[in-house]
């Protein structure tokens, strides 16, 4: 997760090498075996509107604000079973690919009346 600066956003990083450290941008968090949750719940928790309002109350700075291990350490965290978890987390996925084919047919469409003005412009 990102401490620093306006946006704090959580990823979701698999099969990374053994030797990475993380800056003191960034967070690493990992979940306590008697608290199952999943890295994609986790990460899509963290991003909700909710907790983003509440990182930024509990965020520290004027300038540069920034988000300190102990205040984050007190967020609230949901406790749903991890089947529903699962759901939540294919549900986020079934949406963000719904906008990305939305976004490609408004692409297309747009392109169709970019050729029919150049078409227009030829004559």
């Amino acid at each position: 997760m990102i401490s620093k600066g306006a946006i704090k956003k959580a990823i979701v990083l698999d099969d990374l090498p053994a030797n990475v450290v993380a800056t003191q941008h960034f967070f690493v968090l990992s979940v306590k075996p008697e608290k199952p949750l999943l890295p994609a719940f986790l990460a899509f928790y963290l991003n909700s509107d909710p907790v983003k309002k509440w990182v930024e109350a509990h965020s520290s700075g004027s300038y540069q604000s920034s988000l300190n291990r102990s205040t984050l350490l007190n967020l609230p965290l949901s406790t749903i079973d991890l089947e529903q978890q699962q759901l939540i987390i294919e549900a986020e996925q079934s949406i963000k690919n719904e906008i990305s084919l939305h976004q490609q047919l408004i692409k297309a469409r747009l392109n169709q009346l970019e050729d029919i003005a150049t078409k227009i412009w030829g004559e």
